[in-house]
């Protein structure tokens, strides 16, 4: 099964599935126009109606997708729109679909569905989804909550003359993960090699890792960028602190740049500001406390630490905090001992990798 986009290649099975769902005297949702345009026109109209400058007047763009089955027919229709207009806001949603009469109660409207949320979430950038069903439709209320939808109202439909129950689909929240390249003369950096091995999808976190330099500013520049690209919610710095013996989320960044060896670009400051007349220091805005104590109960050494040190782990997490402070992005840093091999204490790299794990999870109900 495959979500995609209509082509002049499914013309006929356009054509066809029109025709099936006219003669079942069917609610053509997610189809858009179809039941008024054979496909050549629809599949243009389609077109022009996923780009603002070419969307009919009065509508939103929107993107059209058929659910193409391996033997090349179409079993449903699905329709993403971009924003809303009062009826879409009040009624339609942002999504709509439709399965061929043929080919229901079968989970296709489930899947289809499925198959649709992460284009929402990664190219629209949409937090969260609105998505409606007709009262009474058992099928498509079970598809909707089957992926999530929380049941809000109950409305009535001036246009259709029919109840509609609004859901809304939450996106997941996305965290930035960053970990550092190696430095001072190592082969590897735990700090990387464990966010490396986290899972995609830790607890209710969307997870984006990013390798960082060592190197005063330009780390913090390349955490900034991605974080704001990613429109991330969260930004979790992860560094190596040999000499420590347990997992410690930091609680404090100071405003300071001392380096007791060179960063990997040769600079070596000393009792420099990070950034010139701002704050001298600023607090951890992700739940230290907690996640040092989810960490914990993994069975794992875990500490709150008051000190990030001057080096370009504390550059990374001050500049985390300066830049997203008053902003609903929170920030912060965990440092991990020595993996197993590059010297004592140490952990091993899959203790160290549960251990963020545990973190992540702990960051929930923030």
């Amino acid at each position: 099964m495959k979500l995609i986009l209509p082509t002049a290649e499914y013309a006929d099975e356009i054509n066809a599935y029109r025709r099936e769902m006219l003669e079942a005297d069917s609610h053509m949702d997610g189809c858009g126009s179809l039941r008024r345009m054979e496909a050549a026109e629809w599949l243009a109209a389609c077109e022009a109606g996923r780009h603002p400058e070419t969307t009919p007047k009065g509508l939103v763009p929107a993107t059209q997708f058929i659910y193409v089955r391996e033997d090349g027919r179409i079993v449903g229709m699905l329709q993403v729109r971009h924003g809303f207009n009062e009826y879409t806001e009040q009624v339609a949603g942002h999504i709509g679909y439709s399965v061929r009469p043929g080919e229901r109660r079968k989970g296709y409207a489930k899947a289809m569905l499925a198959e649709a949320l992460p284009f929402c979430w990664d190219e629209l950038r949409l937090p969260r989804v609105l998505i409606s069903c007709l009262e009474g439709n058992e099928g498509s209320r079970r598809a909707i909550e089957a992926n999530g939808g929380a049941y809000e109202s109950t409305i009535y439909d001036p246009l259709g003359h029919r109840l509609v129950r609004r859901y809304w689909i939450e996106g997941p929240r996305r965290l930035l993960v960053t970990g550092f390249e190696p430095f001072g003369g190592a082969e590897i950096n735990p700090s990387w090699e464990a966010v490396k091995a986290l899972p995609d999808q830790v607890g209710g976190w969307k997870l984006v890792k990013l390798r960082l330099p060592v190197i005063f500013g330009e780390a913090a520049r390349q955490a900034i960028s991605t974080a704001e690209s990613l429109r991330a919610d969260a930004v979790l710095a992860v560094g190596m602190a040999g000499g420590r013996a347990a997992v410690t989320p930091e609680k404090v960044a100071v405003n300071l740049r001392h380096a007791a060896i060179p960063d990997n670009a040769g600079n070596c400051p000393q009792d420099a500001p990070i950034v010139p007349g701002a704050p001298d220091a600023y607090f951890a805005t992700l739940p230290v406390r907690e996640m040092a104590k989810a960490i914990e109960n993994a069975g794992l050494p875990a500490a709150v630490s008051y000190s990030a040190g001057a080096f370009v782990c504390n550059d990374v997490m001050y500049s985390l905090l300066h830049h997203f402070a008053g902003t609903g992005v929170r920030a912060g840093f965990l440092h991990v001992p020595y993996s197993t091999g590059m010297g004592s204490p140490s952990l091993p790299m899959e203790d160290i990798a549960r251990a963020l794990e545990a973190g992540i999870k702990a960051m929930n109900n923030e």
